[in-house]
Parts: C-alpha cells; sequence; structure tokens
C-alpha cells in the first residue's frame, strides 16, 4: 500500500490504527455536517454572510447525505442494497467531477 512503510508490528498498528480513527472521525464531522445543513434552509445558505449558489447548496447537501448514509452503514444502523457509487456528489465537493 503506497504511503505505508511500516517496520515493524508496532508501527503496522500504530499506522493502521490513526487510519482507522480517521475514519471514525471523519464520519463523526460527516453526521455533525449534515445535522447542520438540516438546520439551514437553502435561502439561508444563498443568502449573506453565505452567499452560496443554489447549485452549489444542493451539491453540499446532495454529497453530505451521501455521506451521511456511508456512515450509517459504517455504524450498521441502514442496510445499503444494492451497491451504489455514493461518491458521486462528494467528488463535486473537492473538485473531482469524474
Amino acid at each position: 500500500m503506497a504511503g505505508l512503510q511500516p517496520t515493524s508490528g508496532n508501527d503496522v498498528n500504530t499506522q493502521l490504527g490513526v487510519i482507522a480513527r480517521n475514519v471514525f472521525a471523519a464520519l463523526a464531522d460527516v453526521k455533525q455536517a449534515k445535522d447542520w445543513l438540516d438546520t439551514m434552509p437553502d435561502n439561508t445558505l444563498t443568502s449573506p454572510p453565505f452567499n452560496m449558489t443554489s447549485g452549489d447548496v444542493a451539491v453540499l447537501k446532495s454529497a453530505f447525505a451521501d455521506l451521511a448514509k456511508l456512515a450509517a452503514v459504517f455504524e450498521g444502523t441502514q442496510p445499503h442494497s444494492p451497491a451504489a457509487d455514493l461518491r458521486g456528489f462528494a467528488r463535486q465537493t473537492i473538485g473531482i467531477n469524474s
């Protein structure tokens, strides 16, 4: 795996433990962001002080709905079938459109 260069069992445990902790933390952040977005009407986000475009608001809300679904699947609180690519809108939020 590129980027990992463990040289001992302790390194393996440490490096992979950091990755696992980062996943847990990122998914907790996703849930908080989704909860916040759910409280924000679109017209609030398109007005000052946010001044976002309605397209950007739609992409963010869709992205975080997908990411929250991923968090729920990860937690085992939501089944996910059939398989689906949940990366589409999230890619747009980071500048990857394919």
